[in-house]
């Protein structure tokens, strides 16, 4: 019962919020006023993201990085509390910032599910591998793979993949 709500909790409250996290993040890249062509094609006007990022990305950066820190206790140069306050600002900055920093599952926010340490799992219960292969690069070989990682808490699958270089 608990893995469902959880997953029905990410549909209706993460999803929209990791949405506008990767709106904010966009943003962060710089201003944009003209269309711009580049090698890729044209690149639209950004100035909507620009001006989220300038305001909600900047505050969620700050929840996550610092606005907890002074509900807390630092007697003697370490945290000797960490009081339920400071825990839930913690959590709404990492939630929001997501689109910056990753870190956490994209559908529930519960970092166990963070695809970088899902893929490393060998014994297929939290990633199955789909593909590997090598590709050059003026670096050397960069060995690549493709894969489906399972959040073991909500149980969302998402497609990952990543290379060694």
């Amino acid at each position: 019962m608990k893995r469902v709500f959880w997953y029905y909790f990410g549909w209706v409250i993460i999803r929209p919020l990791r949405k506008l996290s990767h709106w904010t993040a966009k943003g962060s890249f710089g201003l944009r006023i003209l269309p711009k062509k580049s090698f890729w094609g044209w690149q639209l006007p950004n100035i909507h993201y620009w001006i989220l990022y300038k305001t909600l990305g900047k505050f969620f950066l700050w929840l996550k990085w610092d606005g907890w820190r002074p509900f807390c206790d630092w007697t003697g140069g370490y945290r000797r509390s960490y009081p339920l306050i400071a825990r839930i600002i913690h959590k709404i900055g990492t939630t929001m910032s997501w689109g910056f920093h990753g870190g956490e599952c994209y559908h529930c926010a519960n970092e166990e599910g963070d695809q970088v340490n899902l893929a490393d799992d060998d014994t297929g219960t939290t990633f199955k591998l789909l593909e590997a292969w090598d590709s050059a690069t003026e670096n050397g070989t960069d060995h690549r793979f493709k894969g489906i990682t399972i959040c073991p808490y909500c149980g969302y699958e998402d497609e990952y993949e990543d290379g060694s270089l």
